[in-house]
């Protein structure tokens, strides 16, 4: 959380120390960073998977076999993917739009964010495998303060945009490092370890290439937005979009669903198909209502908070677009839990509709859209694309991967949480204008706790577990 905090102090900062344009040319860099991660087909998943089997087996020799063969491939993706982004500086379409060919330490510092968070996130899986969620956050915690901090720091001593995503390279690079190196710790004196086991390989591998497309897809989903923003308004208008989409995504930071969802579900899946169904109708019913009142709730009160953290940069649209993606950033919190399940029923390839359609979509309406309506018909577009997959993909879910769950009942459950939040964010957005800005920090919490309450008075959510047994000890 006080890493999210420097991020956001440090935003209104760094805009006024590279101007609009510098700090839009790193909020495109990093975009394109997502797709030089497509370099890797897509281990990631694959080996969660095997080392949570085996850690969760005790068989420790093994689940650091694993370990030891995707960390190879880890420093071997990280060191391609910088090199990729040395080439791209020579690309002229793409280095026109950050400046010319001449800024290319603007794609150096680039590339070493790149492999800094490539390792970072690489590294995380380790712990993750063996939920050790204490270490986890405590990890997160310190890469995002670190990474913010010295990314601040260095802005303002060289004032310059690579001086901004040096401090991001050096943060996640360190963490990252820490992380490897604890994980060696661990594995030292295990029996029956080895540096490269090519059966975890292989399975990683196919795996990956089960989910590759939906990765592709998913990049685009996530990033095209921006690098259309900044080919049809500009570097400005990429500003004023990121700036109005970071708090949205801050909320998305802070639940890390895949951290704490995927090991229970795999886990739930060997144990048999009602115990499987049981913990995927919780799971989602409580990630839903928990986004909504992380997310959506929070972001409908976007007009004050954007004036209270931005000042004289805050334009109007802004507002708008931090409502739009707060509602976007809350449904797609739930839609990761829906693929979590896919990944656990050992079904990847069932996402991909799904992706495929959000990217396809975006592909063919962002671009007229943005020169329509502004950023505000790219934010708008992005939500109403989620909406309408809503009901399609909870059928879809429930037909091919937990049929033993009543689809009436839970998508109806799933649906009315969804509207009392929107109820919920239309009382927010009365607010603007009505009540003095800072009055929304009190606002706030009342709104979000206040329908959580409701969500749970009305049974459209159930407590999580770890609460219910709490109260039954009280009770």
């Amino acid at each position: 959380m006080l890493g999210i905090g420097v991020q956001l102090v440090s935003v209104p900062i760094v805009w006024d120390v590279l101007g609009a344009a510098g700090f839009g040319a790193c909020v495109f860099l990093l975009a394109l960073g997502r797709w030089v991660g497509l370099i890797d087909i897509g281990f990631h998943d694959g080996t969660q998977r095997q080392l949570t089997q085996a850690f969760d087996a005790n068989d420790d020799g093994r689940g650091f076999s694993i370990w030891h063969t995707f960390r190879s491939l880890l420093f071997f993706h990280a060191s391609v993917g910088f090199l990729l982004f040395l080439m791209l500086s020579q690309v002229p379409y793409i280095a026109h739009l950050v400046g010319g060919t001449h800024n290319w330490p603007l794609f150096v510092a680039a590339g070493a964010t790149f492999a800094g968070q490539y390792l970072f996130f690489g590294a995380s899986i380790y712990f993750n495998s063996r939920r050790h969620f204490g270490y986890l956050a405590i990890s997160n915690g310190s890469q995002i303060l670190l990474s913010a901090i010295l990314a601040l720091l260095l802005t303002l001593w060289l004032r310059r945009p690579e001086a901004y995503l040096a401090g991001f390279a050096v943060g996640n690079g360190l963490v990252a490092l820490y992380n490897f190196g604890t994980a060696s710790r661990q594995a030292k004196g295990v029996p029956g370890v080895s540096s490269f086991d090519r059966e975890a390989f292989q399975y990683s591998l196919r795996f990956g290439r089960k989910l590759y497309l939906t990765r592709v897809a998913t990049v685009v989903t996530s990033t095209f937005d921006r690098i259309l923003v900044t080919k049809a308004l500009g570097l400005t208008s990429v500003t004023h979009y990121n700036s109005a989409a970071r708090i949205p995504e801050a909320g998305q930071e802070i639940l890390p669903v895949n951290q704490t969802i995927l090991p229970d579900l795999t886990k739930a899946h060997s144990e048999g198909k009602a115990e499987f169904a049981s913990v995927v109708e919780k799971n989602t019913l409580t990630v839903l209502s928990v986004a909504c009142g992380a997310i959506l709730i929070p972001c409908a009160f976007s007009q004050p908070i954007l004036k209270l953290w931005l000042g004289d940069k805050y334009v109007p649209e802004m507002a708008w677009v931090m409502l739009l993606l707060g509602a976007y950033a809350a449904l797609q919190v739930f839609y990761s839990s829906l693929a979590l399940s896919m990944i656990a029923h050992d079904s990847p390839q069932r996402v991909l509709p799904f992706t495929l359609y959000n990217a396809i979509a975006l592909l063919a309406l962002a671009y007229p859209a943005a020169v329509a309506y502004g950023i505000i018909g790219v934010a708008g577009l992005r939500l109403a694309i989620n909406v309408l997959q809503f009901g399609p993909i909870v059928a879809f879910t429930r037909n091919t991967v937990v049929p033993e769950i009543k689809v009436g009942a839970w998508l109806g459950r799933l649906a009315g949480t969804f509207l009392l939040a929107g109820v919920f964010a239309l009382g927010a957005v009365e607010t603007w204008n009505r009540v003095p800005d800072w009055m929304v920090l009190a606002l706030i919490p009342v709104f979000s706790l206040g329908f959580l309450v409701v969500c749970h008075a009305t049974r459209l959510t159930p407590l999580p577990d770890s609460v219910m047994r709490r109260l039954n000890k009280l009770a």
